[in-house]
C-alpha cells in the first residue's frame, strides 16, 4: 500500500515538471530494500556495489581497469553488472553492460552501434 502511495506522489510531481507526460506513464514500480534483497540478493538491500578501496575487492577492480570486463584465460567470458565497477547503481550497471557489449563486438570484429529502443 505504501509503495502505491509513493508511486502516486512521484507520478504527480513528475507530471508537474513534465506536463507532456500526463497520461503517458504506462507502468510504475517502487522497490524497497527487501525487494532488492529478494531479487538481486544484495546484502541489506544495498543498491550500490562494493567500495573500490576495500582490500578484498581491489584486485578485481584493478584487473577490470587493466583488461576490461574479461578475465584473462577465459575465452568468451565477459562481466557486467553493478559489482564489476565500484559505486554501483543503475547507471553503473547499464554502463558496464554497454562496455561488455563493446568488447564483444571488438573481439568479434564487428562495429558496435547503439540505438534507442
Amino acid at each position: 500500500m505504501q509503495r502505491k502511495k509513493v508511486a502516486e506522489i512521484f507520478t504527480q510531481r513528475f507530471n508537474l515538471l513534465f506536463p507532456e507526460s500526463v497520461d503517458k506513464i504506462e507502468m510504475t514500480n517502487v522497490s524497497t530494500p527487501l525487494t532488492v534483497t529478494r531479487y538481486i540478493g544484495s546484502m541489506g538491500g544495498s543498491l550500490l556495489g562494493w567500495i573500490p578501496f576495500s582490500d578484498a575487492v581491489e584486485p578485481l577492480e584493478a584487473e577490470v581497469k587493466k583488461s576490461g570486463p574479461v578475465l584473462p584465460g577465459l575465452k568468451n567470458f565477459y562481466m557486467a553488472g553493478q559489482w564489476i565497477h565500484g559505486g554501483g547503481g543503475l547507471i553503473t550497471t547499464a554502463s558496464s553492460g554497454r562496455c561488455a557489449a563493446q568488447y564483444i563486438c571488438y573481439d568479434d570484429d564487428k562495429k558496435f552501434t547503439a540505438t534507442e529502443p
